[in-house]
């Protein structure tokens, strides 16, 4: 689901729970965060080495990654939003841009599926923040999620949820 529908449905209570960074504007004050962070994202500047003199960049629609595109753009970069990250993700992986800016997860996870056709690509990690739960303030289950999530994620003071739930699995 392209992100915009999922914060629409989630402004309205049709979509209960779900995991973000804080300071995506589209959910402030749309959402209740679980203090607790569910993982750590990456966000990485993907550059295909055989366009290094173009200055175009892929990215998510909406998606200002934590200041990031704006620092791009006062470089010169010239964005070409996309509706979802896969598909931002294709238009670097067939060579339509010289950048990619995304979190690394999905990235790798869109290469281990389709494979790529880039053979020289470069990848530098500009930032990693924490994602967390995001409770729908409309959702009618709204304080039943909220004290579950809480209580569920308040042994992780030390690590994120997905890190804690690792070290019970070894």
């Amino acid at each position: 689901m392209p992100p915009a529908r999922l914060f629409e449905r989630v402004k309205t209570g049709k979509v209960d729970l779900t995991i973000n960074v804080r300071g995506t504007s589209a959910l402030d004050n749309n959402v209740t965060f679980i203090e607790n962070p569910f993982v750590d994202l990456s966000i990485v500047l993907m550059q295909n080495n055989r366009l290094s003199d173009v200055k175009s960049v892929s990215a998510i629609r909406g998606y200002d990654y934590l200041g990031i595109r704006q620092e791009l753009i006062k470089e010169g970069f010239e964005f070409f939003d996309m509706a979802t990250s896969s598909e931002a993700i294709h238009l670097f992986d067939v060579g339509r841009t010289s950048h990619l800016i995304s979190y690394k997860q999905p990235y790798l996870f869109y290469i281990e599926s389709f494979g790529s056709r880039l053979t020289d690509v470069v990848a530098s990690e500009r930032l990693t923040v924490p994602s967390y739960f995001a409770v729908s303030n409309y959702s009618v289950y709204r304080d039943e999620l909220i004290d579950s999530l809480s209580l569920a994620t308040s042994q992780n003071q030390n690590s994120t949820v997905i890190e804690s739930y690792r070290n019970t699995k070894n």
